[in-house]
């Protein structure tokens, strides 16, 4: 049996870390109509940054599955992970969250490489970076 790895997640040793992450102001956060603040944080994650009521200018990260946690990673300190209609309308609308097109900035990246003079193979294999110019 072969094993696919899950697409939307890479493991930093014992944590999990999204793809991609924004960071917001807890505030900005905290005006969806539908917000439901999680107040429960396992002993664990009770952190001194994660302890007692959080401020509205507290740092917090909306993770590509539109998770909200107080940790840049996904999987600890999570505060609100009521995906719905509306929330992911607030977060594209309200928060201008959307996740980048990775295919596309490498096809992209792969196009301006080839017009700069940079055969395929000088390129990185994912396309997701050009070479450094000879010093």
């Amino acid at each position: 049996m072969v094993a696919t790895p899950t697409p939307l997640w890479r493991t930093m040793g014992e944590c999990i870390m999204p793809t991609y992450q924004h960071a917001y102001r807890l505030g900005d956060i905290r005006r969806f109509t539908g917000w439901k603040e999680s107040t429960a944080l396992p002993a664990e994650d009770a952190t001194d940054e994660a302890r007692g009521p959080l401020e509205d200018d507290t740092v917090v990260f909306l993770h590509e599955d539109l998770r909200v946690t107080a940790s840049c990673f996904a999987d600890s300190k999570v505060l609100f992970d009521e995906v719905t209609d509306a929330w992911r309308l607030f977060c594209r609308e309200t928060l201008q969250f959307v996740v980048p097109d990775w295919k596309a900035e490498s096809e992209l990246l792969q196009k301006v490489g080839k017009r700069a003079g940079y055969s395929s193979a000088a390129l990185v294999s994912d396309g997701t970076s050009l070479p450094r110019l000879a010093e």
